[in-house]
C-alpha cells in the first residue's frame, strides 16, 4: 500500500522519536543532552534558531543555543526567575510583557515547549519560526512535546547523577580529611614542643588545602601576635584590625567587619580556635592555589585541625613527660650525627663566583641542609632545605633530599625537572604531616645567569648594584605536599657585584631575650636580617661575611642557644673570568 504524505510524516516522526529514545539510553551529561535536544528539535521543525533554558535554584540559565539567537556576549538569562518559566506549550507572542518574553523575542524565538519530568518542570525548549514561514502544525507540536518529555527525563537523571557525584565527592573529601586528621592528631600527641605543634598545624593545612601561606596568631597583651608563620607573613595593619580577644573567639565565624581586612591582606579565611582551658588562637590562611575559593567544608576542616592543635599545645604547656624527653634526646643524638654529615666539606670553585656557607646547629635537630655541587659543564647547583620536625626521621628525610639533589643534578635535567623529581621522592618517602621547604639556584658562569626555584622556602634575598634587594618566591608548594606538583623557575642576570643570600627560618625566627617571664622575646624578622646582610657584603671575604651575619644574630639573641638550626648560603658575582 502506498503511504500518503501524512502517514509518511507520521512514520518519520515516530522514527525520530525512536532514535531519540535509543540515544537517551546512554549516560550523557546535562550539556550534551541540552545540545542534542536543541539540534533535534530544530531539525524536525525546520527552524534556524533554538535554545534550551533550565531552572536553577534562584535563576534561569541558557544551557544550549544554536543559530544566531542572541548577540555574542549576551547569552544569559540572569534577570529571569524560575517561577517565570511556563509549564505548557506557548507562543511567545501570547506571553504578557515580561523578562522572559523580552529575552526570547530578542533571540528571534517564537514557540516554547516545557521540559516536563513527571510533575516537575525543568525548563523550556524555545524555537524560531520554521523556514517555511508557517507556524508549527499539530503533528510537529505533538512530536516536539514528546521529544521534550523524553529529554526532560534524561536531563533530570543527569542532574541527579551529578548531584550524587557531588555528594560522593564531599563524602570522599571528608573521609580523606578524617584520615589526615587522625594521622596528624597522632603527631600532635607525640610531641611536647609547642613550636613543633604549631609548625605541624601550619604545614598540615597547607598540604591538605593546597595553601601557600598559614599563620597562627596568639593573644598578646590585648592584641594578636603571629607565633608561627609559613609562607608570606601577615601584614602588621591586618593584625591591628583584628578585634581584641573576647567571646567572639569561641565561634568558628569571625566578626563580619574582618571580611574587608581579609581581602586587603590577600587572605582566604581567619578561623578562631580554642582549647578546653580557654587558650585561644586565630588561624589565618591564604587563598588556595588555582583560584579556588575556600568553602564551608574548608572552614570546618581548618577549625577541626586547629582545635586538635590547641589541645596539643595546652597539653604541652601543662605536662612535660621526663621519659618522653629522654627518648627524644636519644633520637636527637642519632639525628645530629646524621645531620653533621649532610653539609659539603668543601665548596666548589666557580669562575666569577664566590661561595660561602655556614650553619649553626641548635640544641635540637631542625633538619637544615645545604648543598653546593659543581657540574661537568662548569655550572653549579646550590640548594638550602629545611625539613619539618626534630627527629631521626627528619634527619633521614634531609639526607634523602640531599642524595636526590646530588644524583639528579648530574643527569642533565633542567632545574624545573629536578625540583619536580625531588618533590616526587619526598612524596613517596614520607607520610602525612612531614614536609620540607627548599630553595634551588643554578649558576651558569658562561652566561652570568642565575636560575632559581622556591619550594615553599622563606624568600631569599637577591641584590644587584644600585637597587634594593629583592625577595624571591617564584616556585611552588613545599616538597612532599602534592605528587605531580608543578614548579616555576625565574632567571636573573648575575653579573659583577650581584649577590644572593639563602637562609633558613632559624635566622629570621631568632628571638631576643623576653622582657618578662610572661612574655616572648621579639623575633629578628626578615627586614632586620636584610639590614644585617647587605652592609656586611662589602667584606672582601664572603666567608667572613657569613660568619659575621650569624654573629650579629647571636648578638640580637644575647647569645641564647638557638631553638632551631641557622643556615646561611651566600653567593657573590665577581669580575668575569678571562
Amino acid at each position: 500500500m502506498t503511504q500518503t504524505p501524512h502517514s509518511a510524516r507520521h512514520a518519520y516522526l515516530l522514527e525520530c522519536l525512536h532514535e531519540a529514545a535509543s540515544m537517551l539510553r546512554r549516560d550523557r551529561s546535562e550539556a550534551e543532552l541540552a545540545r542534542s535536544l536543541v539540534l533535534s528539535a530544530m531539525g524536525t521543525a525546520g527552524a534556524t534558531r533554538g535554545a534550551l533554558l533550565l531552572k536553577r535554584d534562584e535563576t534561569v540559565e541558557v544551557v544550549a543555543a544554536s543559530g544566531k539567537t542572541w548577540p555574542e556576549g549576551e547569552l544569559a538569562a540572569k534577570t529571569l526567575r524560575p517561577e517565570e518559566i511556563p509549564e505548557h506549550i506557548i507562543e511567545i507572542g501570547d506571553l504578557p510583557p515580561c523578562a522572559l518574553r523580552t529575552l526570547l523575542t530578542d533571540g528571534g524565538l517564537t514557540s516554547a515547549f516545557p521540559l516536563q519530568a513527571g510533575d516537575k518542570c525543568l525548563g523550556i525548549l524555545a524555537l524560531a519560526l520554521p523556514l517555511s514561514g508557517h507556524a508549527l502544525d499539530a503533528d510537529a507540536r505533538r512530536f516536539l512535546r514528546s521529544l521534550s518529555i523524553f529529554y526532560a527525563i534524561s536531563i533530570h537523571d543527569a542532574q541527579e547523577r551529578q548531584n550524587l557525584e557531588s555528594t560522593n565527592r564531599v563524602l570522599d573529601r571528608r573521609n580523606r580529611a578524617l584520615e589526615s586528621l587522625f594521622e596528624v592528631g597522632q603527631r600532635f600527641s607525640s610531641t611536647l614542643d609547642e613550636a613543633e605543634i604549631l609548625d605541624l598545624l601550619a604545614f598540615s593545612l597547607m598540604g591538605n588545602l593546597a595553601l601557600t601561606r598559614v599563620s597562627v596568631l596568639f593573644p598578646d597583651a590585648g592584641n594578636w601576635r603571629a607565633v608561627a608563620e609559613k609562607g608570606r607573613p601577615i601584614p602588621g595593619d591586618f593584625l591591628r584590625d583584628i578585634p581584641p580577644p573576647g567571646e567572639w573567639c569561641k565561634s568558628t565565624i569571625p566578626p563580619p567587619e574582618i571580611a574587608a581586612s581579609l581581602e586587603s591582606a590577600d587572605l582566604g579565611a581567619l578561623i578562631p580556635a580554642t582549647a578546653p582551658s580557654g587558650l585561644c588562637a586565630l588561624i589565618a590562611v591564604g587563598k588556595p592555589i588555582a583560584g579556588r575559593v575556600l568553602d564551608r567544608e574548608d572552614h570546618r576542616l581548618i577549625a577541626t585541625f586547629a582545635s586538635v592543635a590547641m589541645g596539643a599545645v595546652e597539653s604541652a604547656r601543662l605536662f612535660q613527660d621526663t621519659l618522653a624527653r629522654q627518648r627524644l634526646e636519644r633520637e636527637l643524638a642519632i639525628a645530629r650525627a646524621i645531620q653533621e654529615g649532610l653539609c659539603p666539606q668543601r665548596l666548589p670553585q666557580i669562575p666569577g663566583l664566590e661561595v660561602a656557607a655556614t650553619t649553626r646547629p641548635s640544641k635540637e635537630v631542625g633538619g637544615d641542609l645545604f648543598e653546593a655541587v659543581r657540574l661537568d659543564d662548569g655550572s653549579a647547583l646550590f640548594a638550602v632545605a629545611d625539613v619539618t620536625g626534630k627527629s631521626v626521621s627528619a634527619a633521614l628525610l634531609a639526607a634523602s633530599i640531599q642524595a636526590a639533589i646530588r644524583t639528579l643534578c648530574r643527569t642533565g635535567v633542567s632545574l624545573q625537572e629536578l625540583v619536580k623529581r625531588v618533590n616526587e621522592l619526598v612524596c613517596e618517602q614520607t607520610d602525612a604531616g612531614r614536609f620540607a621547604t627548599c630553595f634551588f639556584a643554578h649558576y651558569d658562569p658562561a652566561r652570568r645567569l642565575l636560575t632559581t626555584c622556591s619550594a615553599g622556602h622563606d624568600p631569599p634575598l637577591l641584590g644587584v648594584p644600585g637597587a634594593a634587594p629583592r625577595r624571591l618566591s617564584t616556585g611552588g608548594l613545599l616538597l612532599g605536599v602534592l605528587p605531580g606538583a608543578d614548579y616555576e623557575i625565574e632567571s636573573h642576570s648575575f653579573a659583577n657585584g650581584a649577590w644572593l643570600a639563602i637562609y633558613t627560618d632559624g635566622l629570621t625566627e631568632a628571638q631576643a631575650p623576653a622582657p618578662s617571664p610572661d612574655e616572648d622575646g621579639e623575633e629578628l624578622g626578615l627586614e632586620r636580617l636584610e639590614g644585617i646582610i647587605e652592609p656586611l657584603l662589602s667584606s672582601p671575604s664572603l666567608t667572613t661575611c657569613a660568619e659575621r651575619v650569624l654573629g650579629a644574630v647571636d648578638a640580637f639573641t644575647h647569645g641564647s642557644p638557638p631553638s632551631d638550626d641557622r643556615t646561611l648560603l651566600l653567593l657573590r658575582a665577581t669580575h668575569d673570568a678571562g
